[in-house]
């Protein structure tokens, strides 16, 4: 039986945010349950508060001799002791750039789940470059969750190290069918849920809000703002600026299973590529009309039955929001939208395809 270490790394807060980490804990519970050949664990670093929040959110049925918690700096001394068959990171944290620098110290394969824009096309800032220049030359396996990046990827990679490293890509991402679905009754609702950092657009989404408050409340709706990050309080300050403190809720730690299933309109609104977004996944499972910015591969997730690819300008928001929200007047049509979001969701965001493939990954290293 091989043992999987699966590393994260948390900041100062969790937020219910965190696609990435959300995916690989149904990922290794799918594991487990179709594969008897793997004893997985989640080694856990940073800061306490975060880690005990995102254990009790996701972690709570998961044993607790395969939990470990570390500071970041006794992340390497464990993995040495511990002798690991393999080591997933999810993503590339720029506090762990000497851990990575020192992973030739450890006998373990290593695999990259690469979940960043930036990285994958090689438009990475210095540090978040560097961090994945030390890392990836240490690694075996790189699996990209970006369609059509491998070979630029690789090219990055080459420069890097003379190992061998496999790239591979994704399928589409998926989330817990039976747990993200529509509610029975909807509510007025609409919702942005993200980290709230600069590709994020959060500012962009409050213009936005602020540009449509009349058809908004003429419509008796109310916005829900979920996610924490470094602009959580600028997001507070702009809200009270804007004079919208009555029409938005913050919900920095909000468990979206509680959320996407009573509303009814998602802004997915990043800079770079909202594919493929956690919380844009959910959103369409639970039937919600999607908002989302026309950038990378997000046409790939979207169908004009139950969203709109819009430019990045509060305009163009506006205007796509003011449309949702007559179609959505109607009975029948709004029916229409969560059926054809569920179905979509139903045929295309199953575990089964990623979580088949990582095992497959584990099993041939």
């Amino acid at each position: 039986m091989k043992k999987v270490a699966i590393v994260i790394a948390f900041g100062k807060t969790w937020g219910g945010g965190g696609g990435s980490e959300r995916r690989y804990v149904r990922i290794a519970e799918f594991i487990s349950k179709s594969y008897s050949n793997f004893r997985i664990y989640f080694v856990l670093s940073g800061k306490q508060k975060p880690i005990n929040d995102f254990i009790d959110d996701f972690l709570s049925g998961w044993p607790e001799d395969q939990i470990i918690t570390a500071a970041d700096s006794n992340i390497l001394s464990h993995l040495r002791s511990a002798n690991y068959d393999i080591v997933q990171f999810i993503n590339v944290n720029r506090r762990l750039i000497f851990l990575y620098y020192k992973l030739g110290l450890i006998k373990s394969k290593i695999v990259l789940a690469l979940n960043d824009y930036y990285i994958a096309s090689g438009e990475a800032s210095l540090l978040a470059g560097l961090a994945f220049k030390n890392l990836s030359k240490h690694c075996d396996v790189i699996n990209c969750l970006y369609p059509g990046y491998s070979s630029r990827l690789s090219n990055q990679v080459k420069r890097i190290t003379i190992k061998d490293v496999l790239i591979e890509e994704s399928p589409v991402s998926f989330t817990d069918l039976d747990l993200f679905k529509p509610s029975q009754k909807k509510n007025n609702e609409i919702v942005f849920a993200s980290r709230l950092e600069k590709g994020k657009n959060p500012i962009l989404f409050l213009e936005t809000i602020s540009k449509a408050r009349e058809i908004i409340l003429a419509r008796n709706y109310k916005v829900i703002m979920c996610g924490n990050g470094k602009l959580y309080k600028k997001v507070v300050r702009n809200i009270r600026m804007m004079n919208l403190s009555k029409l938005i809720e913050l919900k920095p730690q909000a468990k979206m299973e509680n959320v996407f299933p009573k509303s009814k309109i998602f802004f997915s609104i990043q800079q770079m590529d909202n594919y493929p977004s956690q919380s844009l996944i959910e959103a369409i499972s639970c039937g919600n009309f999607i908002i989302a910015t026309r950038v990378g591969n997000t046409s790939l997730m979207i169908e004009d039955s139950f969203g709109d690819l819009v430019e990045p300008t509060a305009e163009s928001m506006v205007t796509s929001l003011s449309g949702a929200l007559k179609r959505l007047e109607n009975r029948e049509n709004s029916e229409e939208i969560i059926r054809k979001a569920r179905n979509y969701a139903l045929q295309n965001f199953i575990v089964s395809k990623q979580g088949s493939q990582v095992a497959d990954i584990w099993e041939r290293l």
